[in-house]
């Protein structure tokens, strides 16, 4: 999961139009209602690690165990 920090959830680089159209599929998830909602099937929270990206946004890695 990718937190977006600016305008745009795809960071400028020269493959920017590799991903035209995304935008029509991409939806942006809340840590927190994505925690929720695994809970409420029988999952839980086994692990959550964030790594910060040289664009200034972050990439949040979330792990559930049943």
């Amino acid at each position: 999961m990718e937190k977006d920090t600016g305008d745009s959830f795809v960071s400028d680089s020269p493959y920017l139009h590799a991903f035209d159209g995304l935008e029509e599929v991409h939806h942006q998830m809340e840590e927190d209602a994505l925690i929720s909602g695994m809970r409420e099937i029988g999952y839980g929270l086994d692990r959550m690690k964030e790594r910060e990206l040289p664009n200034g946004k972050k990439f949040v890695q979330l792990d559930f165990a049943g």
